[in-house]
């Protein structure tokens, strides 16, 4: 347990899994369940309820905020939001709301349990739309068995979700799919030169110094060094397969203006020297840098 008053308990993860399947430990009360849909004037001003509301959109672009962070919700998203967030949310598509939603209270005497983060969005939820449709055919039952059949749906829609927003912190401190994509699309259009950090920093739309550490934590290493490492790989494969080519004239299609650098960076890359890796590979030992 970690937080308590007089109107609620806040629970630890684990906790609160425990008690969302265990009957003898506390209540649990719908409120309000439906499947529902509305014209695009519709909209849900700031309100702050005592609940927890559970929300998928199944139709139409939704605008507003949860607990002062702004957000858009699009079909197949699915939104838990935990009791006194404040939320508010607008159409943001000219085309009709289609949405579940549920509200409900997990209760241990008069007080409601909540769990520690104030919201959870589960991005694509599609998988999880066979839950939510059994949780609104469980709703009205009233046998014991139905309220642990509600129980279990409610516990592996929490997980689902939890487990996902760790995903998604772990993954927020790397490059996305999509600038991932922009970056070796962009390094393949300019070979056998190379764009700077700077460049794709703006390219991913990042500050040098977030996108610096966005990459390392990606790629391993900083935008510099994974950057001299592909020049270097690639002279790799010009000295192996273009035998015609000098190794001066390897370096100046590389972009270095002195052969001495490039000498210099390819032994700290390799561990050997341009033409002792030349040498090396032109007897049948070809092993490209990695």
């Amino acid at each position: 347990m970690i937080e308590n008053d007089t109107r609620h308990i806040v629970l630890s993860d684990q906790l609160w899994e425990e008690f969302l399947i265990r009957p003898d430990k506390h209540r649990l009360e719908f409120t309000n369940h439906a499947y529902r849909k509305f014209p695009p004037s519709w909209q849900l001003s700031l309100r702050v309820l005592a609940q927890h509301f559970l929300l998928y959109i199944e139709r139409g672009r939704v605008a507003g905020e949860i607990n002062k962070a702004p957000l858009v919700l699009q079909p197949g998203n699915l939104v838990w939001i935990g009791p006194t967030t404040p939320h508010a949310f607008k159409p943001q598509s000219k085309e009709p709301i289609t949405f579940r939603l549920f509200r409900f209270r997990p209760k241990i005497g008069e007080r409601q349990i909540a769990f520690t983060a104030p919201y959870l969005i589960q991005k694509n939820a599609q998988d999880m739309l066979w839950l939510l449709s059994a949780l609104l055919l469980e709703i009205d039952q009233t046998s014991d068995l139905a309220d642990k059949r509600r129980r279990s749906l409610l516990f592996l829609l929490y997980t689902n979700i939890a487990q996902n927003q760790n995903s998604l912190e772990k993954s927020s401190s790397q490059l996305s799919t999509h600038q991932q994509k922009a970056i070796q699309d962009d390094i393949y259009k300019k070979q056998p030169l190379l764009p700077t950090p700077q460049e794709l920093a703006k390219l991913a739309q990042l500050s040098l110094d977030y996108f610096t550490i966005k990459f390392r934590n990606t790629y391993g290493l900083p935008p510099r060094k994974w950057l001299l490492k592909k020049r270097i790989q690639y002279a790799s494969e010009l000295l192996a397969e273009q035998a015609h080519l000098t190794i001066g004239q390897i370096a100046e299609e590389l972009g270095y203006a002195d052969l001495f650098l490039f000498s210099r960076q390819f032994k700290q890359v390799t561990g050997e020297t341009p033409s002792a890796y030349r040498n090396r590979t032109s007897q049948g030992n070809l092993e490209y840098v990695e």
